[in-house]
This record gives structure tokens, sequence and C-alpha cells, in this order.
């Protein structure tokens, strides 16, 4: 069974704590609710890092006469594209747009033609040169972000084995609020994501980024 944003919530005020009630004196349920959506979307993007396929999904974009100019799919996981390729029909092969820098996507100029390359910036994306009348598909690699539990029966999206960490990095965030030493909790985490970064990829074990760099 899935677990819920309440039960999540009842692990993390463990760690706190502070008993889950109708009245709760420190932590409203809407801050631990912030606190524990935030845990599992930096879980997504640890377990990302390790394993580049977790999370990974397509879409697609229509091109627009001259506009360079194109929104992120809705849900992904910060502001980064895996890959970027375009086609005109479904049955024509699809060609490898080349990521760049926004250096490198301006100096494709202003001659319209077919992308070529694509930079990401903060909300969107660039891809130079500007197109042309011809109405390409932009076909989309990225990685998705965990749906946003919102009431108390949202079931997290992260396995459930992953519960703990989850709630021990909420309690965390909670603490530090106070200006609680969370030194043993954040070392007993440490532990758990290292074992989840083994049974994600061991030989990106060495490289993983630190727990705590939030």
């Amino acid at each position: 069974m899935a677990t819920t944003l309440q039960q999540l919530r009842v692990l993390c005020r463990y760690y706190i704590d502070e008993l889950e009630d109708t009245s709760p004196t420190t932590w409203q349920n809407v801050e631990l609710n912030q606190y524990l959506n935030d845990e599992q979307r930096w879980l997504w993007v640890f377990l990302s890092k390790q394993d580049d396929s977790f999370g990974l999904r397509e879409s697609t974009a229509s091109t627009v006469q001259g506009q360079t100019n194109y929104v992120y799919p809705s849900d992904i996981l910060g502001n980064s594209i895996r890959a970027l390729y375009r086609y005109t029909t479904s049955t024509d092969p699809q060609v490898k747009v080349e990521r760049g820098s926004i250096e490198e996507v301006v100096a494709e100029g202003i001659a319209q033609g077919s992308a070529q390359k694509y930079a990401c910036l903060d909300g969107y994306f660039q891809i130079g040169p500007p197109p042309d009348s011809t109405v390409y598909t932009l076909r989309i690699y990225y990685n998705r972000a965990p749906t946003l539990m919102t009431v108390n029966g949202s079931n997290m999206e992260s396995d459930d084995d992953y519960a703990e960490q989850i709630a021990m990095g909420a309690a965390v965030r909670a603490l530090r609020r106070i200006g609680r030493d969370t030194k043993a909790l954040e070392a007993k985490r440490q532990e758990l994501l290292q074992e989840a970064a083994r049974s994600n990829s061991a030989d990106d074990l060495m490289q993983m980024t630190p727990a705590w760099k939030y």
C-alpha cells in the first residue's frame, strides 16, 4: 500500500518530537506538507543523478515560424532537457538537435531554417536558428518531477522504502527553522541515502551529490 501524505507527516512529527494532532503547537500541517513535498522532489533529483532513466519521459511541441523560445513540459524536474529531436511527420527520421550554450544557439543566426542547437534557460528552452514555415515536431526527453501531495490521502510517488528518508529530510528542515541541532538526524539520513545510491547505481556511489547540498 502506498504511503500517504498523512502517514509521512506522522513519521516526520516522530522525528521532531511533536505528535500529530488537531492543534500542533510548533509546526502546522501546511508547513510540514511543504517540507515533505520539497524532500520528495529533492529525492527525485538525487535518484535521477544515480540513474538517468529515473522518471524519464517524453513530450512533444510544435514549432512556430520565427519562434525561438518554447516552454518546458509542465512536470519537468528542474530546467534541463535530456535530449531533443525534430521531425516533420511520424514516418520521417528523427534528427537530433544538439545541446549548446546560449551563445552557440544565438550564433545560428536569424535566417530561418530547421533547429540545429538548443539551450536550456530558466523556465524555457531556446532553439536556433528560428524555425522556417515548415512545422516541425520537437520530441523532448526529460526527467519528470513527482506530483505534489496536497491532501492527507495523497500518495507519495516514491517507492515506500523511501518514506523514512523523506520524513527525516522534512524533519531536518523543520528543526533548522527553530535552531535545533540536526547533526545526528542528518547522519542517519545520509546512511539511508548511501544505501539508496548503492541500490540504484553502485558504480556512481562515490560521485553522488552530497545529501545536504540544497
